[in-house]
């Protein structure tokens, strides 16, 4: 319990120190300007800053990027024949979606 009333009154003190030193850092800053408060002094030319402009264009934005990785699938399988023969054409390209059953190669035997 005692820590903790040491603990606490060092954060009040701290937080009241630093209140303090904003408040008279401001209240120093005002008292170094006023003196010059009553001088007229010349303000500076507005700056314009160059700004590149471009014309719209209408065109078609690829869908797809290109990034070097390395991916992995969710579920792999591997695909045996079963009858022995050479492969002769891929009737299901890569990718597709297929169900059970459906003709994915044909093989000469």
């Amino acid at each position: 319990m005692r820590k903790w009333k040491i603990a606490l009154g060092t954060a009040v003190a701290l937080g009241a120190i630093s209140v303090a030193s904003v408040h008279l850092l401001d209240m120093g800053s005002l008292s170094l300007n006023a003196g010059t408060a009553g001088a007229a002094t010349p303000k500076p030319e507005a700056f314009v800053m160059p700004v590149p402009v471009v014309s719209v264009v209408k065109k078609t934005i690829p869908i797809y990027l290109d990034y070097a990785a390395r991916v992995e699938p969710i579920r792999s399988i591997t695909l045996q024949a079963r009858v022995p023969g050479y492969l002769q054409e891929q009737v299901a390209t890569d990718g597709s979606d297929v169900a059970k059953g459906d003709l994915l190669y044909k093989i000469a035997p």
